[in-house]
């Protein structure tokens, strides 16, 4: 159980040079289980969005406006997409509790929680996860709520099984970030190239995590080879690049090797992460303006 000192999470001035989350709320001792349960859940997505990703919620925004919804549809589509996203932060951190003990990205705190809490929290979740579903037929219809459960369900054998597998593991979060996409019914074209520049992304992340992943064992494309890693981020830019082609020229599809080029001249995984993340949000407005 969490030690009988006060646990506080509060923001700090030197997170950002540390690499470790913010802390976002104060929790003591004797918070309730359903307290800590809840702040964990929360933190799940908080410390995400500080590090830089939750930008699929974005994606799902600019779809539902492309797609020129009501206000109603509007609000609908991103509330579930929250959701969705959130619950499955949750459960990859729930899941990756005990080898994030030996992760200094990870708040210990909340880790801690995950741990004594495991079971408990694996049921609010599994139940919080059909809700959503519902949610997602009641508010936006069959098709999104069969979307919605099946990117949970892709999230979960990833978490469970596909993690470790190389090459795979990179793939299948293609196939999320699709699946995500899918939630407020966005075209196929949108959801493929959704899903290509989700699986570059987390091949940068992945890049990033490398070293306490090897630690515990689990073997990502990134521990598997750099080689590998590299030949994966071209064959994902050069798809990217033939999506780009109809709808933004050949000249400007030839852009889409900017991550490999920034693979090889940044040692600084995390930076050359965050600049593919703004060069994709530039492309994917040029696209949907197109």
């Amino acid at each position: 159980m969490i030690g009988s000192e006060q646990l506080r999470v509060s923001s700090e001035a030197n997170v950002l040079d540390s690499g470790a989350p913010p802390r976002a709320a104060t929790i003591t001792a004797s918070d309730s289980p359903i307290q800590l349960i809840a702040w964990a859940i929360a933190a799940s997505t908080y410390h995400r969005i500080f590090l830089g990703e939750g930008v699929m919620i974005a994606i799902n925004l600019s779809i539902l406006l492309h797609r020129g919804v009501g206000s109603a549809e509007l609000v609908a589509g991103t509330i579930v997409s929250v959701l969705t996203l959130g619950l499955m932060y949750a459960f990859n951190d729930a899941y990756d509790a005990e080898s994030d003990r030996h992760n200094p990205k990870k708040d210990q705190r909340q880790v801690s929680v995950y741990v004594d809490h495991r079971r408990t929290i694996y049921r609010v979740l599994l139940v919080a996860k059909i809700l959503t579903v519902v949610l997602a037929w009641m508010l936006l219809g069959r098709t999104s709520a069969t979307a919605t459960a099946t990117v949970m369900a892709v999230n979960f054998v990833y978490s469970t099984a596909l993690k470790g597998v190389p090459i795979i593991d990179v793939a299948w979060c293609g196939a999320w970030g699709a699946a995500f996409a899918a939630v407020v019914m966005a075209s196929p074209d949108l959801m493929i190239l959704a899903g290509l520049m989700t699986a570059v992304c987390h091949l940068f992340q992945a890049l990033g995590d490398r070293s306490s992943d090897a630690q515990n064992r689990i073997t990502t494309t990134a521990v598997f080879s750099s080689n590998a890693s590299a030949a994966v981020l071209f064959v994902l830019c050069a798809m990217v690049a033939v999506m780009l082609r109809g709808p933004l020229g050949s000249v400007l599809a030839l852009s889409a090797f900017t991550p490999l080029a920034l693979y090889f001249l940044l040692r600084n995984t995390h930076v050359g992460w965050m600049l593919t993340k703004v060069y994709y949000g530039m492309v994917w407005l040029l696209v949907l303006a197109a």
